[in-house]
C-alpha cells in the first residue's frame, strides 16, 4: 500500500517528470547486438508476472497433490473459467472468426504445438539419458498430460498482449482462439 501511495505522490507532484522519465528509461539486457531492450517499467512488470506465475504454479501443484484440488469434486476451476473467459463472440461473424489467420495460428499452436513440444522434449530427454521416467509411469501418460499444456489461458493472453501491441483486432482474435 505504501508503494502505491508513493507512486501516486510522485506522479502527481513536482517530481512527476523525473518519476516518469525514470520508469520509462530503456534497459538493455543481452550480449552484443542480441538482447532485449525494454523500459524499467516493462522489466518490472514482466519480472513480477514471471515470479507471480511461478508461485501460482507451485501453489497449484500443491493443491492438486494434497490440497482441495486433489478431489475433482471440490475443484474451483469452473469459477475461474467463468470469471476469466468472458471474451465476446458474435455468432454472425463466427465464420470470419474461425478463418482468421491469427485465430487459426493460435488455436493450432495450443492444440498441436504444446503437445509436440512437451512430448518431443520429454521423449528426447528420455531417449538420450538426460532424464528418465519415474517408476510405474508410461510415456503415454506424459503424452496425455502434455495436451493440457494448451490450457495455459492466463499466460497465453499475457503473451498475446505482448505480441500484438497496438493491434486490438489481432489481440481479440488471439483471445477468441483460447
Amino acid at each position: 500500500m505504501a508503494a502505491a501511495i508513493l507512486a501516486l505522490f510522485l506522479a502527481n507532484s513536482e517530481f512527476a517528470e523525473t518519476y516518469l522519465h525514470t520508469i520509462h528509461t530503456p534497459a538493455f539486457v543481452g550480449i552484443g547486438s542480441w538482447g532485449i531492450n525494454m523500459s524499467l517499467h516493462h522489466w518490472v512488470n514482466d519480472g513480477l508476472m514471471a515470479l507471480f506465475l511461478f508461485v501460482v504454479g507451485l501453489e497449484l501443484k500443491r493443491e492438486i497433490m494434497v490440497g482441495e484440488l486433489s478431489d475433482i469434486r471440490q475443484a474451483a476451476l469452473p469459477i475461474f473459467a467463468v470469471v476469466n473467459a468472458g471474451i465476446p463472440i458474435q455468432l454472425g461473424t463466427l465464420g470470419d472468426t474461425m478463418t482468421d489467420p491469427v485465430m487459426l495460428g493460435v488455436m493450432l499452436e495450443l492444440l498441436f504445438g504444446k503437445f509436440i513440444g512437451i512430448t518431443g522434449a520429454c521423449w528426447l530427454a528420455n531417449r538420450f539419458g538426460v532424464a528418465q521416467l519415474p517408476t510405474a509411469r508410461r510415456f503415454s501418460q506424459i503424452a496425455a498430460v502434455s495436451v493440457l499444456g494448451g490450457i495455459g489461458f492466463t499466460m497465453s493472453i499475457f503473451i498475446a498482449e505482448l505480441g500484438f501491441p497496438g493491434h486490438p483486432e489481432y489481440l481479440l482474435m488471439a483471445k477468441r482462439a483460447y
